[in-house]
């Protein structure tokens, strides 16, 4: 792998986009595909995030099964309903794949507004929906005071101990 792609997202990219203009898709749905996917790549979106783009697209393909430009708000609904009801999806995964419709279906529109058919669809999170780290997921006085006596510049010391809120270690700076 390259210095400059650690994680060989640009040949991750490559095979998608390879794979995408392969795949058997529903009318023209790998036309529109690939052109979204010129267009995000033009208005400066990541690879990364274009290759969980290009993911959702396959799905949509797949549950749609007509021409993504034929589908109507009642499909939409049913795609969004699947999304939503998925219980292996996290809240981020449900936001991240209803901002990706809503984006694809905006391109669709021309890039000005987005459609009836996703205009109505909420990309947001719930505080319900996240989950709050647990009582052995939080960093206790002992190890903040470990890391204290750990870290070496002084800087550090402060950074630690104001985040971990540990007053011996806030004493010790002073002195």
């Amino acid at each position: 792998m390259a210095l400059n792609d650690p994680f060989g997202n640009n040949k991750r990219f490559s095979v998608a986009v390879e794979r995408l203009k392969t795949r058997n898709m529903h009318g023209s749905n790998r036309q529109t595909s690939l052109g979204f996917v010129n267009y995000c790549l033009t208005i400066g979106m990541s690879k990364v995030r274009l290759l969980r783009y290009m993911h959702l697209l396959r799905k949509l393909d797949e549950q749609l099964c007509k021409d993504f430009k034929d589908a109507d708000l009642n499909d939409i609904r049913a795609v969004v309903g699947e999304i939503q009801q998925n219980e292996l999806y996290k809240p981020w995964t449900r936001y991240t794949y209803k901002a990706c419709l809503k984006r694809f279906y905006k391109y669709l529109n021309g890039d000005k507004e987005y459609p009836e058919t996703v205009n109505w669809i909420k990309c947001v999170i719930k505080k319900n929906e996240v989950n709050l780290p647990n009582d052995g997921e939080l960093i206790i006085e002992e190890e903040v005071k470990t890391l204290l006596d750990a870290a070496r510049h002084p800087r550090d010391k402060l950074s630690l101990a104001y985040c971990g809120k540990a007053d011996a270690g806030l004493v010790r700076l002073q002195s």
